[in-house]
C-alpha cells in the first residue's frame, strides 16, 4: 500500500439512521482495485481532532473482497454511543478517520473529514 494524502468526505449522519456504504479503493494512476490482502480497517469518531482519549464511536469496517479492493463500512446512529451523544436536540460537528493497516504494519488514512450528527426526525 502506498501513502497518500486520506481522501476528505463528510458524512452527515442523523441520530436515528446507519450509515453502510460500500467502498471500492482504486489506484489513481491507472484504475485497478487496490489489493487489500491482508490489511485491516478502522474507523474512528471523535469530538474534537486533537482529542488522544478513546473515540466516541468506531465504526465497523468488513474488506468484502480483498482482491477488488472492496470495503462495507457501518457506523451506527441509530443505536449505540452516537445515538446519545450530546444534546439530542442539536447537531454534533465530529471528526472521523478511516485507517488501512497493511500486512507489513504501516498505517494509512484512507478518509478523513468531518461527522455532522444530527436530530432525527423519525423515532420507533
Amino acid at each position: 500500500m502506498v501513502a497518500a494524502m486520506p481522501a476528505r468526505m463528510d458524512i452527515c449522519l442523523q441520530r436515528n439512521e446507519d450509515w453502510a456504504p460500500t467502498l471500492v479503493f482504486i489506484w489513481p494512476d491507472d484504475g485497478k482495485p487496490i489489493d487489500l490482502t491482508g490489511c485491516t480497517m478502522a474507523m474512528h469518531v471523535r469530538d474534537k481532532l486533537t482529542n488522544t482519549g478513546a473515540p466516541i464511536a468506531t465504526g465497523t469496517c468488513t474488506i468484502t473482497s480483498a482482491i477488488d479492493g472492496t470495503v462495507q463500512i457501518l457506523l451506527l446512529g441509530s443505536s449505540g454511543p452516537l445515538a446519545s451523544y450530546g444534546n439530542p436536540l442539536h447537531a454534533a460537528n465530529l471528526y472521523y478517520d478511516i485507517r488501512a493497516t497493511d500486512p507489513d504494519g504501516i498505517h494509512v488514512i484512507v478518509f478523513a473529514g468531518k461527522l455532522i450528527l444530527e436530530r432525527g426526525i423519525t423515532h420507533d
